[in-house]
């Protein structure tokens, strides 16, 4: 099925990282990898060490015009990923910034699947649920 097609797509995008170098969208298909492995194969601590190297590396590329993959990068690894190793209110600001990025960049897509990821994640996190009406 579709989900197969994922996993050899994320792997033949860090084949080609590997192969031609950096591009502007390396950072995506590290996260894109990192679901690869949590997922089918279970592997939660390289999945996540794979989804933070994504993070690390967006940072970086940002400067180079690689932000509009941002939000769509933030809403893979902080719905797909970091709740499998760190709480769940660590992925609330990143999701807030998902969302500003995209509305930013124009992927409007991914900012309101980043908004709609924060408030259900902030719900099911337990924290008090008046500042969630304010954001």
């Amino acid at each position: 099925g579709k989900s197969a097609h994922i996993g050899l797509i994320a792997c033949r995008m860090m084949k080609l990282t590997l192969r031609s170098g950096v591009c502007k969208l390396t950072a995506f298909s590290f996260t894109m990898f990192g679901e690869v492995l949590i997922h089918p194969e279970g592997d939660l601590i390289e999945g996540h060490r794979y989804g933070k190297i994504s993070i690390r590396l967006s940072d970086r590329m940002a400067t180079v015009g690689a932000r509009e993959w941002e939000s769509r990068l933030y809403f893979n690894h902080f719905t797909m990923i970091n709740h499998w190793r760190e709480p769940l209110s660590r992925s609330l600001d990143p999701l807030l910034r998902g969302h500003r990025v995209g509305m930013e960049t124009g992927d409007v897509e991914h900012a309101f699947y980043c908004a709609l990821a924060y408030s259900t994640l902030y719900f099911y996190s337990g924290l008090p649920l008046g500042p969630l009406v304010q954001d």
